[in-house]
């Protein structure tokens, strides 16, 4: 543990997480998620699933009197296909977010480099281990010295 070599280090930091971007956002906020309109088949399978229900509410009273027939399992296919495509929708909105995100503050910090413009330090987060291990194993890798 003198020496680590550099293919050991560059695996402890990217175990700690030391290449990844903190500020980066994780999930898409609420206000933007909202402005984007809606896939189509999406809204159109929950029509389609509002109309069911209706006709199962006027006939059987509840949504679970009408499990085993046929009207409950064509209530159960459009839900389905609801769920799915919207994580999928979701998944898609989340990637482009962040691949924007990365496009945008790449061309923002260029220009704050050309034009000289000062930024405020980037300070770290106060990271806590559970393991006095870790904390120990982090203060001897990540211990860089100017002398």
């Amino acid at each position: 543990m003198e020496r680590p070599s550099a293919d050991g280090l560059i695996c402890a930091f990217t175990h700690m997480s030391i290449t990844c971007d903190p500020p980066a956002p994780k999930n898409v906020p609420k206000h933007v998620k909202g402005a984007l309109p809606r896939d189509p088949k999406i809204v159109k399978w929950e029509k389609e699933r509002k109309t069911l229900y209706a006709e199962i509410r006027s006939r059987y009273g509840f949504l679970y009197r009408a499990t085993g027939t046929e009207k409950g399992q064509r209530h159960q296919m459009p839900l389905r296909k609801i769920n799915n495509a919207t994580k999928k929708w979701e998944e898609d909105i989340k990637m482009t977010f962040r691949r924007q995100y990365f496009y945008r503050i790449h061309n923002e910090e260029l220009q704050r480099q050309l034009n000289k413009i000062g930024t405020a330090e980037y300070v770290d987060p106060v990271i806590i281990h559970q393991l006095p291990q870790r904390t120990r194993l982090k203060e001897v890798l990540c211990h860089f010295p100017k002398d």
